[in-house]
């Protein structure tokens, strides 16, 4: 599933964290795609491929 800005997500940064955050940017589409996401906790935007976003949440 490919996710819209607006969405909330939950993903793992960088650091294999698990984190949860509102989608601000998407590039790309398909596995390839690129997600610029608002961390919800630390309010940092962070760069997210598509394979670690976990999924939707409500």
């Amino acid at each position: 599933m490919q996710y819209k800005q607006g969405d909330r997500v939950s993903y793992r940064n960088d650091g294999g964290h698990a984190c949860q955050g509102t989608v601000q940017r998407v590039e790309g589409s398909g596995q390839m795609c690129k997600y610029t996401i608002m961390n919800n906790q630390t309010t940092q935007l962070e760069e997210v491929t598509h394979s670690r976003v976990e999924g939707a949440i409500s």
